[in-house]
Order: structure tokens, then sequence, then C-alpha cells
């Protein structure tokens, strides 16, 4: 985070993955105690911390992030949930000292926040209003803005470049600079969703197979289709566009707010039989984007 007393070894500072971590491992008592958490962030990470929190424990969470909701790059499902399970949040805040007292945290001071022009990552780039500085109360402050690859094993392979961050140069087909040897996931896109490296995976199967049979590779025709998907998004936002006829999509049940911050239950509660049935009825892939763009 960069802020005053982050590196001072304070009782109660903890990283996001971390924290997250011991819990998942049932290490509660590595946990530092309190009621009363802020979590600093905008990820899914952050939103993980401060809905854990509860079921661990805590009885106030609070969500300190330097933009509005409307850049948070977390999942809006998560940030929904989270809103309805009484997390508070603070938006246009970014944080500025841990407080602390004999060595423990009490506090963390933060500053407020407005929108400037634009940064490299195309949002609005936050900047400091003088003399905003105020006190959120907490027990426990959790850093959770953002992590970075792990490039250890970049170096470790003669032949292979990587960029000035450490990332693995690749040519279209995924391939780095080393004849057959591909690469793909955070050691290519840089931090990202398990969903994409799960469909680099895919891909880069696809093409070591095309390599193992005569050391040539091309291009797969669903490459192109998911080229123009993106190239039609980017002109003609899907959330724009009208429904298509035929069955909408059905309405997940979840558990109540106040009953599931208090354990571990699963807070989606899935389908009945009927909605399943129907629910599975309904086209997967169905290229909605393409109709739409097309039609306008």
């Amino acid at each position: 985070m960069r802020v005053e007393g982050e590196d001072a070894g304070y009782y109660g500072f903890v990283p996001g993955v971390e924290f997250l971590r011991n819990i998942n491992l049932g290490r509660l008592d590595q946990l530092p105690k309190g009621k009363s958490i802020a979590v600093v962030g905008g990820g899914n990470v952050a939103i993980d911390c401060v809905r854990t929190a509860f079921r661990v424990g805590f009885t106030e969470a609070n969500l300190i992030y330097r933009r509005t909701i409307k850049e948070m790059p977390a999942d809006p499902v998560e940030i929904h949930d989270a809103e309805a399970e009484d997390v508070k949040f603070h938006f246009l805040v970014a944080p500025k000292r841990i407080v602390a007292e004999n060595g423990k945290v009490v506090g963390l001071e933060c500053t407020k926040m407005e929108l400037g022009e634009p940064d490299a990552s195309g949002r609005r780039r936050p900047v400091e209003i003088p003399g905003s500085e105020y006190v959120i109360a907490a027990d426990v402050v959790v850093s959770a803005i953002g992590q970075e690859v792990d490039t250890a094993c970049t170096g470790t392979v003669p032949g292979v470049e990587v960029d000035k961050w450490g990332i693995m140069i690749v040519d279209e087909n995924l391939m780095t600079a080393v004849p057959g040897l591909f690469a793909g996931g955070d050691y290519v896109s840089g931090p990202d969703t398990l969903i994409g490296a799960c469909a680099h995976g895919r891909l880069v199967g696809k093409k070591i197979a095309q390599y193992l049979a005569d050391h040539v590779v091309e291009k797969l025709p669903e490459e192109d289709e998911f080229a123009l998907v993106k190239q039609l998004q980017a002109m003609v936002p899907m959330k724009n566009g009208p429904l298509p006829a035929g069955v909408p999509r059905a309405i997940i049940h979840h558990e109540p707010a106040a009953e599931r911050k208090i354990d571990f239950r699963e807070v989606d509660q899935g389908f009945t039989v009927p909605e399943a049935v129907t629910e599975a009825d309904r086209c997967l892939r169905c290229y909605r984007v393409v109709t739409f763009a097309c039609q306008a």
C-alpha cells in the first residue's frame, strides 16, 4: 500500500492472501484477534476478505477503495452480496497511515479522493483532497490491493525471453522463444483470472498437439471466432442491446444474508429440479453479441 506503518510489524496488519489462506487451512489461531476489520482494495480478494471476516467472528467489516463503485474490478455479484451482508464501503478513500498503539493496530488513517484524468489503465486517476484525513477505527487492517506473478522460474529456462516485469514473451500461438515451449495464464498475461488461465491451458493443449504432430503450429478456427466476438463487443457493448427471444435466465436462490454470514454455508442454493431442466435447455453459446452487432 506504500503507507506509513505498513512495514512496522504491527500486530493486526496482514496481507489479504495470507489472511484468507490461514482461514482456508483452518489456522484460525494465526489470525489477528479483534472485532472490527478494515480491508484496502477493490478486487475479488478484497471482497473475499471482508465477507470472510464476518464468518470468523468479526462484527464490523470496512472496505476502503480509492475510486467509485463503477471502477471496482470485483465481480458485481460479489459486491452486491457484500452489501447485503452489511459490509461498510468507503469509496473515494485511500489509506495514508496505519494507526497503532503499543505495537497493535487500532485504526487506519485515510484521506478522501476525487477522480482526475484517466491513467494508463483507462480508469480516472484518484487525486487526494488536501486536509480530508480521518481515521477508521479497526483492530485489523488487511492489504488486498493486488498480487504479483511469481516469476522466479522464468529465469531458469535458457532462451526464454521476458519483459521488464518478468512476464514471458510469447507469439500469437503462445509459444516462447524456445521452440516447443509454450506458456499461458499469469505468466503471459500478468495477474488475471482463473478462467483466463484455463482458457490459455485449453488453447495451449491444442497448440502442443499440433506441434507434436508435425512441428507446425497454426491458428485454430475458434480463435478467429473469439477475435470477432471481442471486436464486436468493443464496437457495440452487449449490455446496450436487446435480449434475444426465448427463455430468460433463471434466478439463483440465495441463503438470507443475516443467516449465511455467520458461517461458511453455501450462499447460492441453485435451482429446483424444474428450474434446472429449463436452464439446461437454454443455449449456452449463442454469440448474441454477433447477432446484435450485425442488426445494429
